[in-house]
């Protein structure tokens, strides 16, 4: 192998390498993408209905669980369950933008407090609020996952890990 021959392997090693970067350099974009867009809008908006309700069964059942400057703020909002909801929704919402606290101490957050509201739900009937009077008994598979998951995106929005424990002990009950 002469000097040329050397020197032209060398520069398709280098175009390879340099092509090879750039293409990395697509995937990490993509990756960035694909994280920045982890729940679809149709999804978040139901996550964020049921987080909505977690949220504001736990202001009457159990108010130790929420962080105390949401908790003030929702106890500022006059008028129905329906308008504390829609309040609720709209901390959700804004809440990355506005780096908001997450409304729920999620550390103090068990399995136990999270399963007793989903019970709860099939004593829906007592809201003022019509899209909830349903019958619930019947309550499916399907929709408790979708409250679990929506527990899930209230960490994920927040940024907050959610405890292995509290993960492992959901796991159970939703198999």
């Amino acid at each position: 192998m002469n000097d040329d021959d050397h020197f032209h392997i060398h520069l398709i090693d280098e175009e390879a390498a340099e092509e090879f970067h750039q293409e990395l350099a697509q995937y990490e974009e993509e990756v960035i993408r694909i994280r920045a867009n982890v729940v679809a809008p149709k999804s978040l908006k139901v996550y964020r209905a049921s987080s909505s309700k977690f949220l504001l069964w736990l202001s009457t059942h159990n108010r130790s669980l929420l962080n105390p400057s949401f908790r003030q703020e929702l106890d500022n909002v006059d008028g129905t369950v329906t308008q504390k909801k829609r309040w609720i929704v709209q901390y959700l919402e804004n809440a990355t933008t506005n780096n908001s606290p997450a409304p729920v101490l999620c550390e103090q957050l068990t399995a136990s407090k999270f399963l007793t509201w989903i019970v709860s739900l099939k004593k829906a009937n007592d809201t003022e609020d019509a899209a909830d009077i349903v019958a619930v008994e019947n309550m499916s598979f399907s929709t408790y996952n979708s409250h679990r998951s929506g527990l899930h995106n209230l960490f994920r929005e927040f940024k907050v890990d959610m405890p292995v424990s509290l993960q492992n002990e959901l796991r159970v009950y939703f198999m």
